[in-house]
């Protein structure tokens, strides 16, 4: 019988326990005092990919010597020194880590960051603008190219924007002129436009076609810049028969 209470009062305890036992308020960790943001939302940068949004945050003076890694993470572009969209920092002694938010895609980005599993509250914003191109060089794979619809070659056009890139799907425009100043040829399927790539740079195939023309052929590439004139490159290549 008294075996049989005390199993009694042991499911009725057990059961009260379970009844004040609230699972959520354990998987419910708050940032404060763990880490914080130090760094508040970016105006803009330009996506080239060189010019960066820093970004801080602090993290308590408790935390095990060994696990001092924040882990940063964005949804537009890509930190320096990290790997796709995501960096580990180690804290410096000040217990701060720093990150440095670069992109070659235009738009906003909001940073996030977390250390041992707690993320931080409030993640700064930045809008990444375009970066259009200030200089372009044009080469071509070859020295000349017969006038026959069989003879190719490939124009590259390199952009450059400032210290960096161009934004990517920079709008490039492609031509090719006599020494009269006369079109001559085609690009492969007649499309004659392009946009640069991560690299910063557009590939076209061209051909001279039939041309009774034999002589220098100039080759120009001009790269849109928003409201601005088109800033332009030109190289030669010889035309022969």
């Amino acid at each position: 019988m008294r075996k049989l209470v005390r199993v009694g009062l042991a499911a009725i305890g057990a059961f009260c326990l379970w009844g004040c036992f609230n699972p959520d308020k354990y998987n419910d960790i708050k940032p404060k005092g763990i880490i914080a943001f130090t760094t508040g939302d970016g105006t803009t940068v330009p996506a080239d990919g060189s010019s960066s949004f820093s970004v801080t945050v602090q993290i308590s003076k408790d935390a095990v010597a060994a696990k001092r890694n924040v882990v940063f993470k964005t949804t537009l572009g890509s930190f320096k020194g990290g790997t796709a969209d995501s960096i580990v920092v180690a804290v410096d002694t000040n217990f701060n880590a720093t990150a440095k938010l670069v992109s070659l895609n235009m738009g906003p980005a909001v940073v996030s960051a977390k250390i041992l599993g707690v993320t931080a509250s409030g993640g700064p914003k930045v809008t990444f603008s375009p970066a259009y191109a200030d200089s372009v060089k044009v080469a071509v794979d070859s020295f000349s190219i017969r006038n026959n619809f069989k003879s190719e070659v490939v124009v590259t056009a390199s952009l450059k924007s400032g210290k960096g890139k161009p934004t990517i799907g920079q709008v490039v425009n492609f031509s090719v002129v006599d020494a009269a100043g006369n079109p001559v040829g085609t690009f492969l399927n007649g499309i004659a436009t392009g946009t640069s790539d991560m690299a910063g740079q557009v590939q076209l195939r061209y051909s001279a076609g039939n041309t009774a023309y034999m002589g220098w052929l100039t080759i120009r590439a001009a790269a849109v810049s928003g409201s601005a004139p088109p800033v332009s490159g030109t190289t030669q290549i010889y035309l022969d028969h």
